[in-house]
């Protein structure tokens, strides 16, 4: 039902923003577009994972991020054709028709399963029946209450729990990074001449080896492996990094463009799909059975804080010292969210 309801708010919203000619309507609409995209991708993950065996996750879940980053590259590749010839603000036409079509097909597609009849005793008794609720994982997913963080310091307290927030914590320092990273990249191309239509060709090869990456992870992350692939991964990123940040430093133009996509496509392609597909693994492992709801939602604050903390501070380090610092800065924090899953923790540690 959240899912259905998230689509559903995404709809409203496109359809918000197609039919507003205010600037403050149009901005509005488009917040609650991000709001409702942000909340349908933790049910729709927690979803495939009750939908699979343990043991298919990493397969599973791979291949439900690859079909959305092809369809991420085919929209970008339309989009682009569409503003050639047709007004921007019609491009919000077709997305209502695909969020039409996606809400149907959730709203058709998802089932909630009965209740099997040595279940049905529950519902007699209120409390039993409420208590049932609370463990039912479809209830999952809430705004983090105050609570909730006050859990996660109590967690770092106990030597047992700690390692649960320590990839809490090393999830905020990822998205940190690469909030810093992804805010400069396209800037810092545009300045050394590169052209837009280059810009643009460089994103798409990367998001084609970020798809296909997450495709194969069944086989790049298996079952038990997933802090080591993590950090494998973790590596790869702060490389890629700094090579982009040395190709700004003393390439321009086309030479730029090439070593940019390369760099880019290890960073954002390969490597980010290592860590994205690995980290995610690991959280859905790591969660109680009755808290659920509040550490995913503490999970996607933490993450959102620093997406968007990193691109606050993206633009304020690449004014004050340039972009080559800037990647320079991204990538440490890649060896560091890499430092702190290694030492902090413990893969074995985790609630099957």
């Amino acid at each position: 039902m959240f899912l259905i309801v998230s689509y559903a708010g995404i709809l409203l919203s496109v359809v918000a923003m197609y039919a507003s000619r205010n600037i403050v309507l149009i901005g509005s609409a488009y917040v609650g577009l991000n709001f409702f995209s942000a909340a349908s991708a933790p049910a729709a993950n927690l979803l495939v994972m009750q939908s699979w065996k343990r043991q298919e996750w990493s397969s599973v879940y791979g291949y439900y991020l690859f079909l959305g980053s092809m369809g991420g590259v085919v929209g970008l590749v339309l989009s682009a054709l569409w503003t050639v010839f047709l007004p921007l603000y019609t491009l919000l036409l077709p997305l209502i028709i695909f969020s039409v079509v996606a809400t149907a097909l959730a709203a058709t597609s998802l089932r909630v399963e009965a209740i099997p009849v040595e279940r049905r005793a529950i519902l007699l008794d209120k409390s039993s029946f409420l208590h049932r609720v609370t463990l039912n994982p479809s209830f999952y997913l809430r705004v983090p209450r105050a609570d909730d963080f006050k859990r996660i310091s109590k967690m770092l307290r106990n030597a047992f729990t700690r390692p649960t927030p320590i990839l809490y914590i090393s999830l905020l320092v990822f998205n940190l990074g690469s909030g810093i990273f992804n805010t400069a990249f396209n800037p810092s191309l545009y300045v050394r001449h590169v052209t837009e239509s280059l810009v643009f060709g460089v994103n798409i090869f990367s998001m084609l080896i970020q798809g296909f990456t997450m495709r194969r992870s069944g086989d790049l992350i298996p079952e038990g492996s997933e802090r080591r692939a993590a950090q494998r991964g973790l590596v790869y990123r702060a490389a890629g990094y700094l090579a982009t940040a040395a190709s700004v430093n003393y390439l321009v133009s086309l030479p730029l463009a090439v070593t940019a996509a390369l760099s880019f496509a290890l960073a954002g392609g390969y490597a980010y799909s290592l860590v994205y597909v690995s980290l995610t693994m690991l959280v859905f492992r790591t969660l109680p059975p009755t808290r659920q709801g509040g550490l995913l939602g503490v999970v996607s604050a933490l993450s959102g804080i620093g997406a968007f903390t990193g691109s606050l501070l993206s633009g304020a380090l690449a004014e004050k010292i340039g972009y080559t610092p800037t990647d320079i800065v991204a990538a440490a924090l890649m060896l560091s969210t890499m430092v702190i899953l290694r030492v902090g923790f413990n893969e074995k540690n985790t609630h099957i």
